[in-house]
């Protein structure tokens, strides 16, 4: 038996709010001696991680599409590459590396 499991910071905001709600039902029985625990405080709480999220969506659509730009324009760089490679081999031409290797 497989089963498909969500892990990551998603599942963490979602189960966040799933303990906020199961923390509301109990209504004015809740009443935590910390005011960082209080259910406004831990609403506002789950707010910014679900705005977090989004924005880290779009930031990461945006280097996906800059990634795929870029995989796009070099492309054609291998073969060409490669024809110039086999083209200075053949020429007979020597290689002289003057930079020294730093390892």
């Amino acid at each position: 038996m497989s089963g498909t499991y969500e892990t990551g910071r998603a599942k963490k905001v979602a189960n966040f709010g799933v303990l906020i709600s199961f923390c509301s039902n109990y209504g004015t029985a809740y009443n935590p001696a910390k005011g960082s625990l209080s259910l406004k405080t831990l609403s506002g709480q789950l707010q910014q991680a679900t705005d977090a999220m989004q924005n880290a969506i779009v930031i990461k659509a945006g280097f996906d599409n800059a990634t795929n730009e870029r995989r796009a324009i070099f492309a054609s760089l291998k073969p060409l590459t490669t024809k110039v490679v086999n083209s200075y081999s053949i020429s007979g031409a020597v290689l002289i590396n003057k930079t020294p290797n730093p390892f």
